[in-house]
This record gives structure tokens, C-alpha cells and sequence, in this order.
């Protein structure tokens, strides 16, 4: 709330054991799919979970995306945990990534439309 953040994502949590209402936030939507995560949008904005037709299994990735709706544009925020071990190949993750964000210019092609792809991909990072 300090540095007044539009869009919050929080990873690697433990929250799955407790009810939302114990980690809401005044000014914050929040929007927790599997209650391992979440992601915490200003009520300043309209937000909702943005759910893009796929052909791939995504329930093997642990991603949502979120649109942040102001008056001027669009933001698609991609929020992602990549664990440890994933039970995937890396550019398997990568491949749905990139589906999304083809889904996301298809639907919306519009210049103002920004995408933002945020949460934890360090165990990526350190093996590729």
C-alpha cells in the first residue's frame, strides 16, 4: 500500500491452509485461483481473471491472467509460479506463455494493450 502499487503478484505463499479474508487488503482486489498464490489488483481499476481458450493442457501450469481495465487502456498481467520440479519441460511452460500471448493480441490488437508476465521463474533462470 506504501508505494501505492496498481498490480501485486504474490508467490510461494503457504496460504492454501487459510480463508481469503485473513490476507485481504483494503484498496486490493484479490484474485487467488489456487490458494498457493495470489495477485492483488488497486480497486482503483477494474480487474478480472482473463480465461483465453487454449487446445494445450494448462491445468499442468500453475499460471492466470488477469486484465487490469482503466479508461485509456488495457493491461494482461500473466501470473505465473514455475516450482522447483515442474512435472513439464521448460518450453512446454515457455510454448503456453507465448499461446497466451498470441490469444491476447488476437483478441485485443489494439497499441494500447499492454502484457506484463510476472511472478516466480527463477528455477528457470538458474538452469537455462
Amino acid at each position: 500500500m506504501g508505494y501505492r502499487v496498481d498490480v501485486a503478484v504474490i508467490t510461494e505463499t503457504n496460504l492454501k491452509k487459510h480463508l481469503d479474508h485473513h490476507f485481504s487488503v483494503d484498496v486490493y482486489v484479490m484474485f487467488r485461483p489456487d490458494r498457493v498464490w495470489a495477485v492483488y489488483v488497486s480497486n482503483r481499476t477494474k480487474a478480472d481473471v482473463w480465461a483465453w481458450p487454449c487446445d494445450r493442457d494448462s491445468s499442468q501450469f500453475e499460471m492466470f491472467w488477469v486484465r487490469v481495465q482503466t479508461q485509456m487502456h488495457s493491461t494482461f498481467v500473466g501470473a505465473l509460479y514455475h516450482p522447483p520440479r515442474p512435472q513439464y519441460q521448460p518450453a512446454a511452460l515457455l510454448d503456453y506463455i507465448e499461446a497466451g500471448v498470441d490469444a491476447v493480441t488476437a483478441m485485443c490488437p489494439s497499441a494500447t494493450n499492454t502484457i506484463v508476465q510476472a511472478g516466480d521463474m527463477l528455477q528457470y533462470r538458474q538452469s537455462h
